[in-house]
């Protein structure tokens, strides 16, 4: 399929080198004090740690802030192996008749286990799921007192409560997009030699999907693959698209409850379902849903197409709205775990992602996790995200968005100096088998850019959730740059001399609240108003009190240095200097260089855990990530995003799916080859 194979290897070489999450040999030895100290590779789960809420002896020792009629999510352990540990293979296990058996075992034992349990507490039991590939547990909602009824009951091995989690998003402005963060990742490479993960499925664990957005369309994806079939002298059945005849054939090990012909949606979406409210409603617009279109954005990084419809035809996707997945031939499995009756708990992921091992999915990826530093030996849960690891199966993870210890200490957010722990990371990423993600900086940004000068081009950013809105006013200007930081008497000054009524204002960062300089520019008439930082890094300005006409974003301190070294210079009597010139603001949406290196974000988490292992194992792109904005919330009659909507969101949310999108490209190649 290639015409450049050493070119293809070299990035599956790379791509390899990503997916390794054990640790590397060490075959080095270090001399000290005359002595030869050598490092070897260990284990890290025979390390002896304590697991979250254990003393030295392994007896329990936590204490919960639980009162007895509280109602908790807890997993009723089982005795009996679940499948995955009565050494069955992941590999095809739907087709498994025997493992089959084993389930339908597991699942009967499940039911007596609940009757006994019934019988015991003297009500009904509120059974979420019944879980038997990875683990063999019930998941329940109980009062907290009754927990210990629960483990005298014969059949009961033990009583965990889940851990609930977020998905991991961020308000915090940065510089990457869509568009080019395929080419930081390497996706792009790979598309050059006709790999965008056709025949790949991708299961995205998360809020759900805006099915009838335009950049998940299975019009534009069956394009796309019959293009792609057409180049490889295929036909389109050899890619094996999941359809709802193969879930009909393994619909009896599947934790989904519904029909096959309800669970297969289109040929781009073949199957989703929402785990947390038992139905195939997947969205986020459905009354009592307050979680958020989070889910659409993290699909869209992972698996948007790579065309769109346009005018009866299909047109580029980067061309046109500038955002294509990672793997935008790839199918995606919609597994909601967050949604009317809340989420996300562990055994709601686990269920999603037992079936998406059954479905055949070629990688998982978890946008959520703890705002907590997690264990890296946690409890069952854990324990199962390693035996996945011997899956086919790439388990892909949000690092969390709570800073490093360094990080965290020198901007002083309640970490001291003196803590005994370094931990930052959250679970589930933290489990020792995940392959855990950190948010990078990116090289580009999508923006209506300003050209200062005719070559000084600058990327305003009013940190909304769409690219800076200075577009409302393109066209060519005169600027004025009012060197000081906005105080009203600045402005007077310097419009005696140079007037500020229908120009571009800028002004420095510092000294005042940013809506008061915009208040002081806006009363001089001007088009448009730029605050410069005067600190490398972009600003997330709180504008919230401004009441100006004119629309306010900042820039970067670098572009306005040089804006000034290309200006004309000027000085009022009252010693305030100032600089003039032309500028262009365009009404075109490109992607523009934003000078940001590819080191990790201020907000990602990152360092050792509590078990000594470094998380994560890799970073990617994921701060201002551009990508579907998917309706969420009701607001009157109207919803904000749509079927044609996108927006910037960050965090390591935004990362994950980056690698989960390489993950299905990875397997596509591997397929073929």
């Amino acid at each position: 399929m290639s015409n450049h194979p050493k070119k293809i290897l070299a990035v599956l070489l790379s791509l390899a080198m990503l997916f390794t999450v054990a640790l590397p040999a060490v075959s080095a030895a270090t001399v000290k004090n005359g002595k030869a100290l050598e490092l070897i590779d260990y284990d890290a789960s025979e390390l002896n740690v304590k697991k979250l809420g254990e003393t030295a002896e392994g007896s329990p020792a936590v204490k919960y802030e639980y009162a007895d009629d509280e109602i908790v999510r807890v997993s009723i352990i089982l005795g009996k192996k679940a499948t995955l540990d009565a050494g069955f293979e992941s590999k095809g296990i739907a087709l498994n008749k025997a493992a089959t058996a084993y389930r339908a075992d597991l699942k009967a034992e499940q039911a007596k286990v609940t009757a006994k349990v019934e019988a015991a507490l003297g009500k009904k039991l509120q059974v979420k799921h019944n879980l038997t590939l990875a683990i063999n547990a019930i998941s329940a909602d109980v009062r907290f007192g009754d927990i210990k009824t629960i483990l005298m009951v014969d059949g009961v091995k033990d009583v965990q409560l889940e851990n609930r989690y977020d998905p991991l998003s961020v308000g915090e402005t940065a510089d990457p997009d869509m568009t080019t963060s395929v080419v930081t990742t390497g996706a792009e490479a790979a598309w050059l030699d006709g790999y965008y993960g056709a025949g790949s499925r991708i299961a995205i664990v998360d809020t759900g999907l805006m099915d009838s957005h335009q950049s998940v369309s299975a019009a534009a994806f069956d394009y796309a693959i019959a293009e792609d079939a057409e180049k490889a002298g295929i036909s389109v059945e050899d890619y094996n698209l999941l359809d709802a005849e193969e879930i009909a054939s393994v619909l009896e090990n599947l934790n989904a409850d519904a029909s096959a012909e309800d669970l297969y949606l289109n040929s781009k979406i073949p199957f989703h379902y929402n785990y947390v409210d038992k139905s195939t409603r997947t969205d986020h617009a459905a009354p009592g849903d307050t979680q958020g279109e989070h889910g659409s954005h993290v699909t869209g990084i992972a698996a948007a197409n790579r065309y769109v419809e346009k005018d009866g035809a299909f047109v580029d996707a980067r061309e046109e709205v500038k955002a294509v997945g990672g793997a935008p031939d790839a199918q995606i499995l919609v597994m909601k775990v967050f949604g009317i009756g809340g989420g996300a708990y562990d055994a709601d992921y686990m269920a999603a992602i037992e079936d998406a091992i059954v479905l055949g999915a070629d990688s998982v990826n978890l946008s959520l996790g703890s705002g907590n530093p997690g264990s890296a030996f946690a409890n069952e849960y854990q324990v199962v995200m390693d035996k996945l690891q011997a899956s086919d199966t790439v388990y892909c993870g949000s690092a969390g968005n709570s800073y490093s210890w360094d990080y965290a200490l020198e901007n002083d957010y309640g970490i001291y100096a003196d803590s005994i722990s370094l931990a930052t990371s959250g679970s589930p990423s933290t489990y020792f088998n995940s392959l855990s993600v950190a948010a990078s900086e990116n090289t580009a940004v999508v923006a209506y850019g300003a050209t200062f000068q005719g070559e000084i081009k600058v990327i305003p950013n009013d940190g909304s959730v769409t690219p800076a809105t200075f577009n409302t006013v393109a066209g060519e200007y005169e600027y004025v740059y009012v060197d000081a930081i906005g105080e009203e008497a600045d402005f007077a000054a310097v419009n005696e001399v140079a007037p500020l009524e229908g120009k571009v204002v800028l002004c420095n960062r510092g000294g005042i609240s940013f809506y008061v300089k915009g208040n002081n520019a806006d009363a001089y008439g001007p088009v448009a108003i730029i605050i410069a930082n005067n600190a490398p890094g972009s600003i997330n300005m709180n504008t919230t009190d401004y009441v100006g006409n004119a629309p306010i974003a900042s820039i970067e301190l670098e572009p306005a240095l040089a804006i000034k070294a290309a200006s004309e210079a000027g000085e009022t009597e009252s010693g305030v200097k100032y600089y003039t010139g032309t500028v262009e603001i365009s009404d075109v949406l490109e992607a523009i260089p934003s000078g940001a290196g590819t080191d990790p974000t201020d907000f990602s988490s990152w360092g050792p855990t509590g078990a000594l292992t470094l998380k994560p194992e890799i970073t990617a792109p994921g701060g201002n990530i551009y990508s579907i904005h998917g309706y969420a919330t009701e607001d009157g009659a109207t919803y904000t995003g749509g079927a044609d909507a996108y927006e910037l969101m960050s965090g390591t949310s935004m990362a994950s799916p980056q690698m989960a999108g390489l993950a299905a490209v990875f397997s596509q190649y591997i397929r073929e080859n």
